[in-house]
């Protein structure tokens, strides 16, 4: 089985998790027997490690490289305007110049990345997977509650042009892919005519030291790039719904929040003095840092995404405390893999329970631990791209 994989904005090494994602289908695929091939768009040369990806993914052949600076919303705009008028062969001659000739050696295309629908959506001789992770004009619509001005105009035409895309491009692709059954109703209701599949992220079960100290007493770690304004807005409606007569419980216990950049003034300055606040821009290992905690709290306000944070949080066996849109189309049950909060005011009650029962907390551990093993541990993933291949094959 012969794949060529064309990938937009990759980076490695991965900068962000759907990147990881990405790398880890790719080396879980070349383990069940899968040749693959790479095309990708980057938007320097400085922001993939050719060398690097090249003694980590030995029999990958980097095919081309093309480079486009433009961000992943723009691009996306570009390639639909030049689809609109049917110029996307010509201004990208070499590009398709390159998919022809490579698709004499290879059995289907496996493209990644919503700014390649136009792009290639019909416009290739062999079977195409398009995945798109999640619904892009739904992401797009979410998005743009969030935001103000020229960012919110900016995001709601995004969103329209991609409804576009959705309706009269992605109906070409023989399959097209996202990560959640919650996506994949929404798109049918964009068009019936779309052959869609929904194959859940993949984690593989990394190797702990369990000797890594926890931290100091009862601590929860916050995961979520507070650079996004549903993320930020979770923690900042979180502060917002806490009482007086919550901090003796909360006082003790330390917060941190694993952000990805520093915390801005507004964010620093609504943190109620009772509460023990620390923001971690960056650790080591991910996963060693989750195993030092009582419970993970997810609070975001919006339900789009690959969900690796839950996923981390049920690999990594602790407690999950998490919004309804921070666990949207993953399967968990409330009680039984995590607790899950409606409103922003019932988080505390949920921190009391994980953090005081420890029959409760366990209980949670096991089942979503299982969870995992049955349904994104990549060995099952894995197996479920590798049938999808033989079909399109045929």
């Amino acid at each position: 089985m012969r794949t060529l994989f064309v990938l937009s904005n990759m980076t490695f090494p991965p900068r962000e998790g759907a990147h990881a994602q990405t790398l880890n289908l790719i080396k879980v695929l070349q383990g069940k027997g899968v040749e693959i091939s790479l095309i990708l768009f980057l938007k320097n040369r400085s922001s993939f490690d050719l060398d690097g990806f090249n003694g980590s993914y030995h029999g990958v052949n980097v095919i081309s490289v093309f480079l486009d600076a433009r961000s992943y919303s723009y691009r996306f705009l570009v390639f639909s305007f030049l689809r609109l008028f049917r110029l996307h062969r010509l201004i990208y001659f070499k590009f398709f110049k390159v998919i022809d000739r490579v698709s004499n050696d290879v059995d289907l295309i496996h493209a990644e990345g919503v700014p390649l629908v136009p792009l290639l959506c019909g416009s290739v001789k062999k079977p195409l997977v398009m995945s798109v992770v999640d619904a892009w004009s739904l992401r797009q619509n979410r998005l743009a509650k969030f935001s103000f001005g020229i960012s919110k105009i900016q995001r709601r035409f995004s969103a329209t042009m991609s409804r576009y895309a959705e309706k009269f491009y992605l109906p070409k692709a023989n399959v097209v892919h996202l990560v959640s059954p919650d996506d994949s109703s929404y798109l049918r209701g964009v068009s019936s005519r779309i052959n869609l599949i929904d194959i859940p992220v993949m984690r593989e079960i990394p190797n702990f030291k369990r000797d890594a100290l926890p931290r100091e007493g009862k601590s929860i770690l916050i995961l979520g790039d507070i650079s996004l304004p549903f993320i930020r807005d979770g923690i900042l409606e979180f502060f917002a719904n806490l009482s007086d007569d919550q901090s003796a419980f909360l006082g003790g216990i330390r917060f941190y929040v694993l952000g990805r950049v520093e915390p801005d003034s507004e964010l620093v300055s609504s943190i109620p003095s009772y509460l023990n606040f620390t923001f971690l821009r960056w650790v080591p290992n991910i996963d060693e840092e989750i195993i030092k905690h009582s419970a993970i709290l997810l609070l975001d306000k919006s339900g789009t995404g690959l969900k690796n944070r839950v996923i981390d949080a049920m690999i990594c066996k602790i407690p999950l405390i998490a919004s309804v849109a921070a666990v949207e189309g993953i399967g968990v049950v409330n009680n039984i893999h995590c607790c899950i909060f409606n409103d922003y005011g019932s988080i505390v009650d949920a921190m009391k329970r994980v953090v005081s029962d420890c029959s409760f907390s366990e209980n949670l551990r096991i089942s979503a631990y299982n969870l995992f093993l049955s349904n994104y541990s990549s060995n099952v993933v894995g197996d479920r791209w590798v049938k999808l291949y033989l079909n399109l094959k045929g």
